[in-house]
């Protein structure tokens, strides 16, 4: 712990401080000071900011009231392409599901057949 009063380190065991000499309840008394000041610091920027939060909560208010309408506009004008966009993707989707399908299914009876041959041969020389 170090002297309120000067700063210099308090040993333990010390009843004064070392360099100014002021006594240990002295410094006691100037720490728990301190704590309390700090705490009405504390208290009193939680108050301001409450007061300045209160006080601003009508224009953040008003600001929101008045850009509300103007978003809503811009919602209601992106929907549309919004809409058309996923329908253009759903048909893009469905037309290459479409294409890539045969191909597929022809590629998978292609293995299948090439499974089977490899299956027999597999049995006829175990």
């Amino acid at each position: 712990m170090n002297c309120p009063k000067c700063g210099a380190e308090l040993p333990l065991e010390a009843s004064y401080c070392p360099k100014c000499g002021a006594p240990r309840s002295e410094i006691e008394r100037l720490l728990d000071d301190a704590a309390r000041a700090a705490r009405r610091a504390v208290d009193a920027g939680v108050a301001a900011v409450d007061r300045a939060a209160k006080e601003l909560e009508p224009t953040f208010n008003k600001a929101f009231a008045t850009v509300r309408p103007a978003l809503d506009d811009v919602a209601r004008t992106v929907k549309p392409v919004a809409d058309k966009t996923v329908k253009a993707a759903k048909e893009v989707a469905d037309k290459t599901v479409a294409v890539v399908k045969p191909a597929v299914a022809k590629a998978a009876e292609k293995t299948e057949h090439v499974a089977r041959r490899v299956k027999e041969r597999a049995k006829k020389s175990g």
